[in-house]
């Protein structure tokens, strides 16, 4: 019978949707000649490079994608959701230096600009930055070495932080996510895992870097790995600092981290501690005419406006193998302190603990292989205002999950879970308390050895921050955020190219966001709950290897974000992109030396909640040449925005129907990068 009733679901929503895919569809194409028409009139000695490969030259075969967004490392090929992966090793090829970067340039998903130096930007994985908002982080989970981090207010997770030398591969999955992560992962979860996270056997090395670049940029980079018998030890430290594109825009960042990890037959135990200092100057926004005339000046009052950003993180990790169990703690603890003066004054503490316990079972059910995972997530967040944001607040997340998938016969793989997580939230103007409790159900069915299907469906929700429940209507309480999500894709894996094409489709119940109340016509704005919204798209990514020495990575997505019913009705949500795309090539022009070059395109967005104010679409390319000089000595010249576009991702405001509030990026930049490796 819940079979049957699945079956019957999905066949209403095809039902239901069939129009909107076709007329999807129809704009997806649309979209991508355009942005291969950018490629070709922008970048047109890019198509000649790649046409001067015939498409039937000896091809190689991708490596198997595994992956960890699953709490346990399992084969992305199998999964019945859409994940993308970025290795080491193409992060190296592109010559990228924070997570944020590499994200957005090799999967083309959209950021914009943090108000701080330091590289960071807050990622959007399908359209849900918060409505009136400034980033996606309360819609989306960020995980590094299994330990989420989460905070409990509108402030973003500090990622750009993490030395990139040290990560081993970032997986980016898509979609409601909540059954294993929880609150927040409507929007997807980013998963970071460094090299000592991913249990890889390591070997006694150093690798030192240094580079220098547009905008008075320094960057410095000590990684050291020392190794004896069970026992390994990784010692890595940081140094940047620069000017930026603007005035009272220069930033030093400063991070250490040490590792420490011991195996013993079917045992693991790491232990983990990071720190990352932040001091940069706050240029604050620009007016239309401003930007216009001078992107890189400051206003007045922002002129002597600074920040100081500390992030401490510690953790352990414990894995072990008994029998058919594998179980797996991470006890994480991290320290945030945040201090800004000049316009405004604000100062804050933050001290975040978590504790997660799971446990998988491999083993047989009627006869078909079948795996259970079992787990217990525990997150407190505490800060405590000294000044501008004052008084204590606090927030436990205590959460219980289960997720079991079986093997068909016909290897179709079936999955169910569930969760139900209790929250609690308290501060001067809030003590609140309720228990969610979601669901999701997986399929995935291979048709023959290349090509594979599969479909999901489930719940996610987010409740309001504390930030939110701070400011609100009088008299109105912010209700939970739900959300059905559905997808279904199409999966192939053929030696030498993978492609994942997938249409989702995700209908939210009072989501949460700051805009004018009761209606776009108010004066006056606040948190608020929102009536019906949805969120929908068709996604393609695809990778090839033409040759043994040539390779193309694309992403490409159209979406819309809509409301759909209330007095927003037919309002477009701001802040999300209709299209995005991404194109990268990797040649690899003899044993020594390679070029990797890429684009990346993101189309016109609304900045406001009534639609009035549009934000130009931009394209931005980067290339970077690579040279080993010597077997353990490498160079490498890369250039940003190749065509010095003249672009925003973010603006806060609108006056007489054009953007203003602008934050600018940076125009062409250089870089120089020498590595020794021993």
């Amino acid at each position: 019978m819940a079979v049957r009733v699945f079956n019957g679901y999905f066949l209403q929503m095809n039902l239901l949707c069939i129009w909107d895919k076709a007329r999807l569809a129809f704009a997806f194409g649309r979209s991508l000649l355009i942005f291969l028409r950018t490629c070709a009139s922008t970048y047109g000695f890019f198509m000649c490079l790649f046409t001067g490969f015939s498409i039937h030259a000896q091809t190689r075969s991708l490596e198997p994608v595994v992956v960890s967004a699953t709490r346990f490392e399992t084969s992305a090929a199998t999964l019945a959701q859409a994940v993308s992966v970025i290795t080491a090793q193409d992060i190296q090829d592109a010559g990228l230096g924070t997570v944020n970067e590499a994200i957005m340039k090799i999967l083309g998903v959209p950021g914009r600009q943090d108000f701080y130096g330091g590289g960071e930007y807050s990622l959007d994985l399908r359209g849900f930055t918060t409505v009136g908002g400034t980033n996606a982080d309360p819609n989306q989970a960020i995980v590094v070495d299994g330990v989420r981090l989460m905070e409990g207010d509108l402030s973003s997770v500090r990622i750009s932080g993490i030395p990139i030398s040290s990560v081993e591969r970032i997986e980016v999955l898509r979609g409601g996510s909540a059954v294993m992560y929880g609150e927040g992962a409507t929007g997807g979860v980013i998963v970071i895992t460094t090299k000592s996270g991913a249990g890889l056997q390591e070997q006694n090395g150093l690798n030192v870097s240094t580079a220098v670049g547009s905008d008075g940029l320094i960057k410095k980079q000590a990684l050291a790995t020392l190794v004896a018998g069970p026992l390994s030890l990784n010692l890595g430290s940081t140094r940047n600092q620069a000017n930026n594109h603007r005035d009272n825009f220069n930033s030093n960042v400063e991070s250490d981290q040490l590792t420490g990890q011991w195996r013993f037959q079917n045992t693991r135990v790491v232990g983990r501690y990071v720190r990352d200092d932040l001091r940069t100057g706050l240029p604050g926004p620009l007016t239309f005419a401003q930007y216009n005339a001078n992107p890189r000046q400051v206003d007045s009052t922002y002129r002597n406006d600074l920040a100081k950003v500390a992030n401490e993180r510690s953790s352990v990790f414990v894995e072990t193998v008994l029998h058919d169990w594998t179980v797996v703690m991470d006890v994480g603890r991290r320290l945030k302190s945040l201090l800004s003066t000049g316009s405004y004054l604000n100062q804050y503490d933050v001290d975040a603990s978590s504790l997660a316990f799971r446990a998988r079972h491999e083993g047989l059910l009627a006869g078909r292989p079948n795996a259970l995972v079992v787990g217990v997530d525990q997150n407190d967040w505490k800060r405590v205002g000294i000044q501008g944001t004052t008084g204590t607040s606090t927030q436990k997340n205590m959460a219980f999950y289960a997720k079991n998938e079986v093997v068909l016969a016909s290897l179709t793989r079936f999955s169910a879970g569930l969760r139900t997580e209790n929250i609690q939230k308290k501060s001067s103007s809030a003590d609140t308390q309720q228990t969610e409790n979601v669901w999701d159900i997986g399929i995935f069915h291979p048709l023959n050895t290349q090509w594979s299907t599969y479909a999901r469906v489930g719940q996610s929700f987010r409740q309001a921050n504390l930030d939110e429940l701070g400011y609100k209507p009088t008299g109105v309480s912010l209700q939970t955020q739900t959300s059905r999500d559905t997808e279904v894709g199409l999966r192939n894996n053929s030696g030498g190219w993978q492609l994942d094409a997938r249409y989702f489709l995700s209908k939210l119940n009072n989501e949460l966001g700051y805009a004018p109340y009761p209606d776009p016509t108010s004066t006056n704005s606040y948190n608020r709950n929102f009536d019906p919204t949805q969120r929908q798209g068709l996604e393609v990514e695809s990778r090839i290897e033409v040759t043994t020495t040539f390779s193309l990575r694309a992403n490409a997505a159209l979406r819309e974000a809509r409301f759909t019913s209330g007095s927003f009705s037919g309002y477009v949500v701001p802040m999300a992109p209709a299209q995005t795309a991404s194109l990268r090539a990797n040649w690899k022009v003899s044993p020594v030396s390679s070029w990797d070059g890429g684009m990346t395109w993101v189309g016109s967005q609304y900045q406001d909640i009534a639609n009035t104010c549009a934000m130009p679409g931009y394209s931005v390319g980067d290339i970077q040449y690579s040279r080993e000089i010597h077997k353990k000595f490498r160079m490498s010249f890369a250039v940003n925005n190749l065509s010095d576009q003249k672009y925003y991702t973010y603006a806060a405001g609108c006056s007489s129907g054009s953007p203003s509030s602008i934050y600018p990026e940076a125009g062409r930049t250089f870089m120089a990068t020498a590595q020794l490796q021993f």
